[in-house]
């Protein structure tokens, strides 16, 4: 778990995508005190492996920021970094974008990767 969870915060220590999220990459849940615009992420593997002990990955990346003209901008970015740079499969049957439902109001989107490690 802990192999997986580097290599995903690896791949999205890109410095185009560190650019645009100044609060930071976090696994699961960000840092109370957290700067906007942020990310954090989670993830789950298949239960097939294969012989050579590779698995596929599922991961959700969510975007937080103040409002949705910056956090499509940003998915945006991060879409075409990792188009590059990994071999990351995005999922666009399962983007979902809003506001978050607390006081604060954030707005997210929700971008969905697989990969194999």
């Amino acid at each position: 778990m802990l192999k997986t969870a580097k290599h995903i915060t690896t791949t999205l220590s890109d410095a185009a995508i560190l650019a645009l999220v100044t609060g930071g990459i976090y696994w699961e849940l960000a840092d109370q005190d957290a700067a906007m615009p942020f990310a954090n992420y989670s993830f789950k593997a298949s239960k097939k492996i294969t012989k050579d002990g590779i698995r596929e990955y599922e991961v959700k990346l969510r975007v937080f920021a103040e409002n949705l003209n910056a956090v499509s901008t940003i998915a945006e970015t991060i879409s075409e970094r990792l188009d590059l740079t990994s071999r990351w499969k995005e999922n666009p049957d399962f983007i979902n974008m809003g506001y978050t439902d607390n006081e604060a109001k954030e707005a997210f989107i929700e971008l969905t990767y697989n990969f194999k490690l």
